[in-house]
């Protein structure tokens, strides 16, 4: 299967299962194994933030998103 392939298994896979995160996080590693570690990283990141419930840990929620945001304006949309 070559690259392209494999990345519309994993969208497809993520897109079937809206509310589940294992196919985003094995999405993530695939990015991570194949040299887009800042797009991994913010997959990861995403997924725990939504974990978090709430108000719960304002201060972990507020530096997840900074983070997200750095990754999100350093992407080449």
């Amino acid at each position: 299967m070559d690259l392209l392939s494999q990345h519309e298994a994993f969208l497809r896979a993520i897109f079937d299962g809206p509310d589940d995160d294992t196919p985003r996080l094995v999405y993530a590693d695939f990015l991570q194994e194949n040299g887009d570690a800042d797009r991994a990283e913010l997959i990861r990141l995403q997924c725990e933030l939504a974990r978090i419930p709430g108000a719960s840990d304002p201060p972990r929620q507020a530096t997840l998103n900074r983070r997200i945001g750095e990754l999100v304006s350093a992407l080449p949309w």
